[in-house]
């Protein structure tokens, strides 16, 4: 039984939590999606279609159907209209009264795909997570410094390579896209960022070094160092301590 915003068409079973709360559900995507239009200064085509399941199961389920993956349980995912039979944009995600896999990080996919789908997965998530700010409700920047502090931190240049970076965890890979990501917009701008996510394809060095005029090597020492100079309490590494038990 759908339910239609400005953005956005919702699908949820009857009798469903989001049944219960496709009101507050709508407005709080509306306000999702308003801020990455604005942002990555794009506009939609057609409302995204929004599939809500009360389990990671019947979500799995979906996208080892569509993809013809292996079946396993996850939270949600996004698939753009060139990904689509339909030729539209489609997001499916578990939501209930303990996981409630909305907000930002999928939705940021669909609307950035309109700009570029990069080859690179640390880039796609980097922007995700840049929107969504934090993981388990720590800031991507001070996941980074923790793993940096504990000598977790990947090797930066090499997480470009999809092999590499699926070789982490994403508990790792993804607050370090999205500080990254951060790290870009902040050094270069908003439009320099913008124009090496449009441009960026296989050859992503040639493409990092016309857009910002530097070797990536330069750019990955460069956010070390910015990171090396941040700080975090002691009472939130002790709770990143308990997290990555």
């Amino acid at each position: 039984m759908p339910q239609q915003t400005d953005h956005y068409i919702f699908y949820y079973e009857k009798g469903s939590t989001a049944e219960k709360e496709i009101i507050d559900i709508g407005n709080n995507q509306e306000i999702c999606v308003e801020h990455i239009l604005s942002f990555l200064n794009v506009k939609l085509e057609r409302p995204i279609n929004y599939h809500l399941f009360e389990t990671a199961q019947e979500v799995g389920k979906a996208y080892s159907l569509i993809f013809n993956e292996e079946y396993e349980p996850i939270n949600g995912f996004a698939m753009s209209k060139e990904e689509s039979k339909d030729n539209q944009d489609h997001i499916y995600a578990v939501y209930n009264q303990d996981i409630k896999c909305t907000g930002f990080h999928e939705d940021a996919h669909i609307v950035s795909y309109y700009i570029n789908i990069p080859p690179q997965v640390f880039i796609r998530e980097g922007l995700a997570m840049f929107f969504d700010v934090t993981y388990w409700g720590i800031d991507n920047t001070s996941w980074c410094y923790y793993f940096l502090k504990k000598n977790k931190l990947p090797n930066i240049e090499k997480l470009f390579d999809n092999d590499y970076f699926y070789e982490y965890s994403d508990v790792i890979t993804y607050p370090i896209a999205g500080a990254f990501t951060q790290y870009l917009v902040h050094r270069f701008g908003k439009d320099k960022y913008l124009e090496f996510y449009g441009e960026l394809s296989e050859n992503y060095n040639e493409c990092i070094l016309k857009v910002f005029d530097l070797e990536l090597k330069d750019i990955c020492n460069d956010f070390i160092k910015w990171l090396s100079q941040m700080s975090v309490d002691d009472k939130v590494i002790e709770i990143m301590d308990e997290l990555n038990r």
